[in-house]
């Protein structure tokens, strides 16, 4: 579940989401600020003082959920991306929720990861989440010949921090083959939305006009060889 500001987001959420914040009144967030928004804009009449929050976030690998996830009331994540547990630290609760024998019941939010896959026109039947491109520029490297030297078609999606966008856009631009196929998703579930596929040549083409779309904008990257 993601919170946005902008009105238009909350269009591709569940119909039941209020009822479910009705419901729960102890979540597991990332960000407890924007969670306690979150909350007041699908539920303006729920109490947010009379909610408990426990915080999670990618570095709390070995924390001990399951004293918590003991209790007998329901509890809830929320997740800072569209959809929990897909590109989400709160995977980890779940995985202690279930060796506890819990019932699991997930909500479906809009995940920037399959909609840009679905709207790329690339393999939707074999793909892989690669998550943020290594720093190191030999790593790097080595990503994509892996990736061109793939014959099954496989589609690969990254993603990256918004500000640098523009440096792996001109990374992948100036070391992928000028076959290998590029798709930009950008600003998705939002009015003007875009995604676009292409050859690396042919986006050579449009260099700066692409920059200007994804600079700090939300973006998913895919690459297919």
């Amino acid at each position: 579940m993601a919170l946005s500001d902008k009105p238009e987001a909350f269009l591709h959420l569940p119909v039941n989401l209020s009822d479910y914040i009705t419901l729960i009144d102890h979540y597991f967030v990332e960000n407890i600020r924007t969670a306690r928004r979150y909350i007041k804009k699908i539920n303006p009449l729920k109490n947010i003082d009379h909610i408990t929050f426990h915080l999670i976030d990618k570095h709390l690998d070995h924390q001990d959920f399951k004293p918590l996830l003991k209790a007998q009331y329901p509890m809830g994540i929320l997740s800072e991306s569209g959809n929990a547990c897909i590109a989400d630290p709160g995977y980890k609760v779940v995985f202690q929720a279930q060796q506890l024998e819990k019932n699991i019941y997930p909500i479906s939010g809009p995940s920037s990861l399959l909609m840009a896959l679905s709207a790329s026109g690339l393999n939707g039947q074999k793909f892989s989440f690669e998550g943020y491109f290594a720093i190191d520029q030999q790593e790097r490297l080595k990503t994509l010949k892996n990736i061109e030297r793939n014959k099954a078609n496989n589609s690969f999606i990254f993603i990256e921090t918004p500000y640098r966008n523009t440096k792996l856009f001109d990374f992948l631009i100036e070391n992928c083959k000028t076959q290998t196929t590029l798709s930009l998703s950008c600003n998705l579930t939002e009015i003007g939305a875009f995604t676009s596929t292409k050859s690396i040549k042919e986006w050579k083409h449009q260099t700066k006009k692409t920059k200007e779309i994804i600079h700090k904008n939300p973006c998913v990257f895919i690459l297919s060889a």
